[in-house]
């Protein structure tokens, strides 16, 4: 059985998603076949998704079912990760630049 914080879990990674890739709720809903705040209770863990519609829903929001359901991050190889993305989109150009440093630094030290 499905608990109340499994939903809610899994409408903030949706909510999470679809802003990370600059979607509206009318256009996701849209894309959907669905009403605007049908995808809101969805977000807010108040109702859940079809099978049907959570497969689409992967595919507009371009990310893993394994992570939109579960929150298990499974990043093709040569992709980022969306927690890096996450970080990156909310940082200045100051702070992208030590993350790239300590990327820079990292792969260094691996090497050696």
């Amino acid at each position: 059985m499905m608990t109340a914080d499994f939903y809610t879990d899994m409408g903030l990674r949706i909510s999470q998603l679809r802003n990370l890739r600059n979607i509206t709720q009318e256009k996701l809903a849209e894309e959907l076949d669905v009403s605007v705040k049908h995808v809101g209770e969805i977000e807010r863990g108040i109702t859940g998704i079809s099978l049907e519609k959570l497969v689409e829903l992967s595919r507009v929001l371009d990310a893993g079912l394994d992570f939109i359901v579960f929150g298990k991050e499974t990043a093709p190889e040569g992709e980022i990760p969306l927690a890096v993305m996450e970080i990156l989109k909310e940082s200045d150009e100051k702070e992208k630049k030590v993350f790239l440093d300590y990327i820079l630094m990292f792969k260094k030290l691996r090497r050696s």
